[in-house]
């Protein structure tokens, strides 16, 4: 599941902290496992939104998120998914 389109949903401008119900909602549905960030550029670095403010939702700005909880956002399942995608050896 993508955590995105910030530009969007809500407020629609940073720091998008209304959307932090519905991701928690869909970090207890899912779990850390199945969400990945993701950038929607070029739409998210349309002003007034910019990619440094998208990340920093999920890094810095949503208190319920666990270092883990992050890790896997915004990095881990990406790697994972691409790994699968071009048939690649996975190592952690």
């Amino acid at each position: 599941m993508k955590i995105s389109a910030y530009y969007a949903l809500g407020k629609k401008k940073p720091p998008y902290l209304e959307l932090g119900p519905m991701i928690k909602r869909l970090l207890e549905s899912f779990g850390r496992e199945r969400l990945m960030w993701a950038s929607d550029s070029p739409y998210q670095i349309e002003p007034p939104n910019t990619y440094g403010d998208s990340i920093a939702l999920i890094r810095d700005r949503l208190d319920f998120l666990t270092a883990e909880d992050r890790t896997c956002c915004c990095g881990r399942l990406r790697r994972k998914c691409l790994l699968r995608v071009n048939n690649l050896p996975r190592t952690a």
